[in-house]
């Protein structure tokens, strides 16, 4: 009895500790200065230190495209030993938003590792080339079209602007053609990033038609409801309970509204703005890996680049 008594009140100290400590936990600085030491400790101060860097001015290019479009932003919250993520208050309000916020995490570490070669350029310090490499390699792995990446979540939201015959066949090819082309990749890496797009499209089709039918019936389902409201519970002062039904229903269609708002991210862009967002996509590629090809003559930067495989 007293062992259970005292496994309770060990519980309960840890849970008011953790109510306590949560606003600090949950604070961004906080958590970027724990990331931080995070990268370091796995590896080292220098390269630590770039990477989280260049993690913060990818998710920056996230933050401000969510912005672009019109979301609400919580922040940029560091993820010890992983990276980062930048967080909305709400979901995407379409497709070409998702599509958009998706591409520019990479596009804005593009412009960042673009500006660090300028500047190695004009003072030759070769810090400035390391950085361009670090944020080069970390945004071209990040735009890999595979799932959870950048690169796969975008390849996802452009898919369903296709036939699902069209997207199963690129797909995988795509993948291929990516880790063949700048990596050394192994076969079984490269046979593994074939199927997995597969998988997941797949997967994708079936969830997506599934949630659309399910909030088109439920938003007619709300909609007429809230039209009945109007005709039978209007607004009367004489009788209050009128009033709070009234209430009551607007409520209720306020929630359902948010909860739709995240399905329209899931209706098909037009193929037009498709391509659009896949020309961006090719750009960001071409142009990070030009810039990998422009750094890698310095040594320390050659190094770094042959450690994650990047083919010359």
């Amino acid at each position: 009895m007293r062992s259970k008594t005292l496994i309770i009140l060990i519980l309960f100290s840890c849970k008011n500790a953790y109510q306590k400590a949560a606003p600090v936990l949950k604070n961004p600085i906080f958590l970027m200065v724990l990331g931080t030491l995070s990268f370091i400790l796995i590896a080292g101060l220098k390269l630590g230190l770039v990477i989280a860097v260049c993690i913060f001015f990818h998710e920056q290019g996230h933050m401000q495209a969510m912005k672009w479009f019109g979301m609400q932003v919580k922040g940029i919250f560091f993820i010890p030993f992983l990276g980062a993520v930048a967080v909305s208050k709400e979901e995407f309000p379409s497709a070409d938003a998702q599509a958009g916020v998706l591409l520019m995490g990479p596009f804005g570490g593009l412009l960042f590792a673009g500006v660090c070669y300028v500047a190695y350029l004009s003072t030759g310090y070769t810090l400035c080339a390391y950085t361009a490499a670090v944020g080069g390699v970390i945004n071209l792995i990040n735009l890999i079209p595979f799932f959870p990446l950048d690169g796969g979540r975008f390849m996802h939201t452009i898919s369903r602007s296709f036939p699902l015959s069209v997207s199963l066949v690129t797909a995988p090819l795509i993948v291929c053609a990516y880790n063949i082309a700048l990596f050394d990749s192994g076969k079984l890496t490269i046979v593994i990033g074939a199927l997995v797009p597969i998988l997941m499209l797949l997967m994708d089709h079936a969830s997506v038609n599934k949630k659309i039918a399910l909030a088109q019936e439920r938003l007619a389902f709300y909609q007429e409801w809230y039209e009945e409201c109007l005709v039978n519970f209007p607004p009367d002062p004489d009788m209050p309970w009128r009033e709070q039904t009234f209430i009551e229903v607007r409520e209720n269609i306020s929630k359902i509204e948010k909860e739709i708002k995240g399905i329209f991210s899931l209706i098909p862009l037009t193929k037009f703005r498709a391509l659009g967002w896949i020309g961006l996509y090719l750009f960001t590629v071409i142009a990070l890996w030009k810039l990998l090809l422009a750094v890698h003559t310095v040594p320390e930067v050659a190094t770094y680049l042959k450690l994650v495989k990047f083919k010359f």
